[in-house]
């Protein structure tokens, strides 16, 4: 959490949150050092020879302590939609690093992100998603503003010296891509939109701002994190695992396409069945065309943004670890406006809402055997199908972070 003596420098310097040295301490533990040393031959192997990450990588805690340090507190985290905070107040909250972090929407629409902790005994401030006119901590009702300016400290003008004056909560780096809302903890982060720019040319297409948010869930998952960013990403195991959900016909590796990414991203295709309604774009849409009208995009942005975007939904997860054999996923399910107002909102809405749910819980059953399965001391390092070329992709940026 973040200390209280540095969120009050931070808070009267009126300054943007930045790291000036690492939050965590470096990891000093034998454990690694052979782990690290496998992950830096494994960045230099080619996609003609991809191997699974090291199964050690998913079980090791002191590793989840690198992860934390070399990741989480230096690289850009996607922790929502604009479009799910669309008025003055809204707000939503999220954990980056282990750190409560807020996105609050301003009063000249513009959004902000910031330390979602008091500056006084560093309690949670919020919970959850909602809408405030001012930000009450629960523990002493000192209250903030919208944009994070203190404005009231009960019974505190008996302390001597004390004044409200010039203090602010935190506000961390915020950069918004493609309607999605992103935040890093560190100032030396590069830029994330010239890192992802390849990926820009796929999801722009699809005109995502046009999409109304309708389900947003926050739960815990039994696996570990890179578990769930690789399966996402894993077009080999969907004629298996969701052959009662997406693939009942058993045609998806037919459909699929693979296609080479950036350092930072990666993505694949699938062509929507033609006997199929759903995949498909609204007669009103007209920025979709030719094939791109029943084509289905499933996309990563490192470390832990995953989304499966169609000319009719768009289904995403930010995904946080909670231990090396616990996950938190955000996961959220946004609707083109045209669809929405075409027909039965809430059997819509329903109908998507029951699918992502049973696909979410084959997913989760197959994870966690995979997170139970790592813990077997001689787990090998399966080679990967060609279907799995985004799991490549991913653990060759996985394995550069983390020997850098």
């Amino acid at each position: 959490m973040f200390g209280p003596g540095v969120l009050l420098r931070w808070a009267q310097e009126g300054a943007i949150l930045v790291a000036t040295k690492p939050i965590s301490s470096p990891v000093k533990n034998a454990e690694i050092g052979e782990l690290l040393e496998a992950l830096a031959q494994h960045a230099q192997r080619p996609v003609e020879e991809a191997l699974a990450l090291p199964p050690a990588v998913y079980r090791s805690a002191p590793l989840l302590a690198h992860e934390t340090r070399q990741i989480f507190e230096r690289e850009w985290t996607c922790i929502g939609r604009l479009a799910e905070i669309p008025a003055p107040g809204d707000y939503l909250t999220f954990s980056v690093a282990g750190q409560p972090v807020v996105a609050i929407r301003q009063a000249d629409q513009s959004v902000k992100v910031f330390a979602n902790v008091c500056l006084h005994r560093c309690a949670k401030l919020l919970e959850g998603t909602g809408k405030a006119r001012r930000i009450v901590c629960p523990y002493h009702a000192w209250t903030y503003t919208t944009d994070g300016r203190l404005v009231g400290a009960p019974q505190m003008d008996s302390s001597p010296g004390f004044s409200i004056e010039g203090q602010a909560l935190a506000e961390l780096r915020t950069t918004f891509w493609e309607g999605f809302i992103y935040v890093t903890l560190s100032e030396e982060a590069p830029p994330l939109e010239p890192r992802i720019e390849g990926l820009r040319e796929v999801v722009g297409r699809y005109r995502l701002t046009d999409y109304e948010p309708v389900i947003l869930e926050n739960e815990i998952w039994d696996t570990n994190w890179k578990c769930l960013v690789e399966n996402f990403m894993d077009a080999y195991h969907v004629f298996k695992v969701h052959r009662k959900t997406f693939d009942p016909t058993n045609q998806s590796v037919q459909r699929t396409t693979m296609h080479e990414g950036g350092d930072q991203w990666a993505y694949h295709t699938v062509d929507a069945p033609a006997d199929d309604s759903r995949a498909l774009a609204h007669p009103d849409n007209t920025w979709l065309e030719g094939d791109w009208r029943r084509t289905v995009t499933l996309a990563a942005v490192f470390p832990t943004h995953t989304m499966q975007i169609q000319p009719d939904m768009l289904w995403y997860l930010s995904i946080q670890p909670h231990g090396t054999d616990q996950v938190a996923v955000r996961w959220a399910v946004s609707i083109p406006r045209e669809i929405l107002a075409d027909g039965d909102r809430e059997a819509l809405v329903k109908q998507w809402g029951e699918l992502l749910r049973a696909v979410n819980e084959e997913d989760k059953g197959i994870i966690r055997r995979v997170r139970e399965g790592v813990n077997f001391g001689s787990a090998t390092q399966g080679r990967l199908a060609h279907l799995e070329r985004n799991l490549w992709e991913f653990g060759q940026y996985y394995s550069r972070l983390m020997t850098a």
